[in-house]
């Protein structure tokens, strides 16, 4: 009896654990089944979710304006600086043309004497330029004074672009931007190519660029390097050393790695240029000096300069055409425009070798 009693237990058991068993596997089975459903769920939640905000940011994205304020300081060339100028006001128009009217592009002059702000005064009037009154050097706190001017607007500007005042950037630039500094969140956008244009023989060169540079900011070109708002305001809103009177490219680069390295080394550097339609040009005016060309660099020093052993940026590759990549690039305003400069300094500077004239800075 004993021994029967001893197997009706383990037979008991065995049941039991085979029934265990049985659950087991069920809920092994349909376990992920239910985890599975559970994802599906969410991930289709999060998706819905995603497209509702995608949506909301593509309303905001068409009735925001994004501000850009281009900061230049100006020394003579009065004509050159007023064709510039005028140019980078002209790009509203542009947006406006083109669709992309929620663009809008102030430009900044520091000025240190009259004749520029004469020169200027009709942009002036119609509010699409501001001018800064500030003495021409040292460069460095003449281009803080910019800065400091665009902090105090009474606008708000979404980023900062630095341009010389014979400088030009078309509108696939302010385009790119946009997508920069709004959706990608980028805080530095720069130029990787350059285009240079002198105007005496209409020498028209391009490069691709620095062959090497310490960091990603300073792999920018000067021209057209673009800050986020949000840069400028962790920098206070100051760029260079106020005492420089040169390399001004290089101590912004500095400026930003040392005061905001965290910015700096987590925001990626954005490139733009000719490969993606933005076509930047360095107007050189330096062979027509009697008549009023001053630039820091002239063309043949920054030819001569791409040629030495240790250059950092590549050598010029001579372009045949340049009305067909300006017009392409800017449209046929801007090139007529610099035919017509270019009429009035070649008639200048024959006056002057004539002497007919003594002062011809206004050009």
């Amino acid at each position: 009896e004993m021994r029967g009693a001893r197997r009706g237990r383990r037979e008991r058991c065995r049941v039991c654990v085979h029934a265990l068993l049985r659950v087991l596997l069920a809920a092994a089975i349909c376990a992920p089944l239910a985890v599975s459903g559970a994802e599906r769920a969410a991930s289709e939640a999060n998706a819905r979710s995603a497209d509702a905000d995608a949506m909301q940011l593509g309303r905001r994205s068409e009735v925001q304006v994004f501000r850009v304020a281009v900061v230049m300081c100006a020394w003579g060339r009065l004509e050159l600086t007023r064709l510039v100028v005028a140019h980078y006001v002209s790009l509203n128009r542009a947006g406006e043309e083109r669709g992309s009217g929620t663009i809008e592009v102030v430009p900044f002059v520091a000025v240190s004497e009259n004749g520029v702000e004469e020169a200027l005064r009709p942009l002036v009037d119609a509010g699409s330029v501001a001018i800064v009154l500030h003495e021409n050097r040292p460069l460095g706190r003449k281009h803080n004074a910019l800065l400091a001017a665009v902090r105090d607007s009474r606008q708000s500007f979404d980023a900062v672009v630095v341009v010389g005042s014979d400088d030009l950037l078309n509108f696939e630039y302010f385009k790119l931007l946009r997508v920069a500094f709004v959706d990608q969140r980028a805080h530095i956008v720069g130029v990787r190519d350059l285009h240079v244009l002198e105007l005496r023989d209409l020498n028209f060169v391009h490069t691709a660029g620095y062959r090497y540079a310490g960091n990603s900011i300073a792999a920018t070109m000067g021209l057209g390097r673009a800050y986020s708002r949000a840069l400028l305001s962790a920098l206070n809103w100051k760029l260079w050393e106020d005492a420089l009177e040169s390399r001004l490219d290089r101590s912004a680069a500095m400026r930003v790695l040392d005061s905001a390295p965290l910015i700096a080394r987590t925001s990626t550097v954005l490139f733009a240029g000719a490969a993606v339609g933005v076509v930047a040009i360095d107007v050189k005016t330096s062979l027509l000096s009697d008549a009023g060309g001053n630039n820091i660099w002239s063309f043949e020093q920054l030819i001569a300069a791409t040629k030495l052993p240790d250059a950092r940026l590549s050598v010029f590759r001579q372009l045949e055409d340049p009305r067909a990549v300006i017009e392409k690039a800017y449209g046929n305003t801007v090139w007529d425009e610099l035919l017509e400069l270019r009429r009035k300094m070649l008639q200048n500077a024959k006056s002057v070798e004539r002497g007919e004239c003594g002062e011809h800075s206004e050009l």
